[in-house]
C-alpha cells in the first residue's frame, strides 16, 4: 500500500470538480446534483481518501460556532461475551485501557471503550456502529478465541491490536517479547544456581504464542549448556496428576509456568516445598512486587505504545491494511519474588 497521503485537492483533480464541490459531496450536501455526488464519492473511495479526524472536529466546531473543538474519538474494542468479560480472562487489561486513555487524552484525543462480540454483528453493522461513534481508529484487545479472523471495514480504519490472538488480517500490533522474557527468566534462575529447569505449558497457549516461549527455552538450555535438561511438559490434558507425574519423573529443580497459583497449590498438596524443594517461575505475573518470581509484561506500556502508533497513523492519514504492518515488542521485567531461593 502506498504511504502517500490523498488530499481533497487530489480527489478534485481526478474528479474534474472544484475542491469545494468535493467537500460538499463528501458531506452528502443537497446542493450538489446526485450524479456529481455519486461520481465524486466513487472517485474518493477508489483513491483511498479519508478526511483527517482533527480537521473534521475543527470544521464541526466552526459550523456550530464552538470555540473548543471536541477531541477526535479513538476506540478501544473488546470482544468477550459480555462487556466486562475480559475482567475474568484478562484482568491486567484494565491497566492497558487506563494507560491507553491517559496517553490518548495527553495527545488531544478521547478513548471510547467499545464492546463488539464478533459473532453478534455483521460487517455492515460494525461499520455503522463505528460511524455512529465517529470512530476511525481502533485499538483492539486480545480476542477470547485465538486465531480468529475479523471481517471489518479495514479500508476506512487505522488499527492496532494488542497481543497475538488476531491472526488475520495482519494489522499493526503491540505485544510482549515472549522470547526475550523466557531467556531473561532462565538466566536469572541459572545465576541462582538452578540447573534442571522445567517448562510446563498448555499446548493451546504454546501454539497461540507461536511457540516463542518453547523456542526460547530450548535455545537457552543449549546456550547455558545444561546437558540433559528435563523434557518440557506440553499437554492439552492439564491436570494435577499428570503434572505431578512429570515432576516426579523429570525431577526439575525450577519450573516455568503460566498459572503459578494453581501449580503452587498442586506442588504443596503433593508435599513439595516451594522454594525449598522446587523453584517456581511465573512467565506472566500480575504486578511488579508480586510474591511470585517471574516476568512482568508491562500491560500499561502496551496500551501507551498502541495509542502512540495509532495517533501516528491517523496523523499521517494512513488508513487501511498495510503491506508491512508495524510490530512493536515490549520487554518484560524480572521480578525476584519469593518462589525462588535467595541469592547465595
Amino acid at each position: 500500500m502506498s504511504k502517500e497521503i490523498i488530499t481533497l485537492k487530489d480527489v478534485s483533480r481526478k474528479a474534474g470538480v472544484h475542491p469545494s464541490t468535493v467537500s460538499l459531496c463528501l458531506n452528502n450536501s443537497p446542493l450538489v446534483a446526485r450524479n456529481t455526488l455519486r461520481h465524486v464519492q466513487k472517485i474518493a473511495r477508489e483513491m483511498g481518501y479519508h478526511p483527517h479526524p482533527h480537521l473534521q472536529a475543527l470544521m464541526r466546531s466552526r459550523r456550530k460556532h464552538d470555540p473548543q473543538p471536541k477531541p477526535a474519538p479513538l476506540g478501544f474494542v473488546t470482544f468477550f461475551s459480555t462487556p466486562e468479560g475480559w475482567k475474568t480472562r484478562l484482568p491486567n487489561l484494565r491497566k492497558t485501557i487506563d494507560a491507553a486513555r491517559e496517553k490518548a487524552e495527553s495527545r488531544g484525543f478521547l478513548l471510547d471503550e467499545i464492546w463488539i462480540p464478533p459473532e453478534r454483528y455483521s460487517r455492515p453493522e460494525i461499520e455503522a456502529m463505528l460511524r455512529e461513534r465517529d470512530v476511525c481508529a481502533v485499538l483492539l484487545s486480545p480476542l477470547p478465541q485465538p486465531e480468529k479472523t475479523l471481517d471489518w471495514p479495514w479500508e476506512r480504519l487505522a488499527a492496532v491490536t494488542i497481543g497475538h490472538s488476531l491472526r488475520e488480517p495482519r494489522i499493526n500490533r503491540v505485544r510482549s517479547d515472549h522470547f526475550k522474557s523466557m531467556t531473561t527468566a532462565m538466566k536469572a534462575c541459572h545465576r541462582l544456581g538452578y540447573r534442571r529447569p522445567g517448562l510446563a505449558l498448555h499446548e493451546r497457549v504454546d501454539h497461540q504464542l507461536e511457540r516463542r516461549w518453547f523456542a526460547a527455552f530450548m535455545t537457552t538450555t543449549r546456550e547455558i549448556d545444561l546437558g540433559t535438561a528435563p523434557r518440557p511438559f506440553l499437554t492439552n490434558d492439564w491436570r494435577s496428576a499428570r503434572f505431578l507425574r512429570w515432576v516426579e519423573r523429570e525431577k526439575p529443580d525450577v519450573i516455568f509456568v503460566t498459572k503459578p497459583s494453581e501449580q503452587l497449590r498442586w506442588l504443596q498438596d503433593a508435599g513439595y516445598s516451594v522454594p525449598g524443594d522446587i523453584g517456581l517461575v511465573a512467565l506472566s505475573i500480575d504486578s511488579p512486587g508480586s510474591r511470585f518470581s517471574g516476568i512482568y509484561e508491562h500491560w500499561e506500556l502496551q496500551g501507551e505504545r498502541g495509542i502512540r502508533i495509532l495517533i501516528d497513523l491517523i496523523t499521517d492519514n494512513e488508513f487501511g491494511l498495510q503491506d508491512s504492518p508495524i510490530i512493536s515488542l515490549v520487554d518484560g521485567s524480572w521480578n525476584p519474588g519469593k518462589t525462588l531461593r535467595a541469592p547465595g
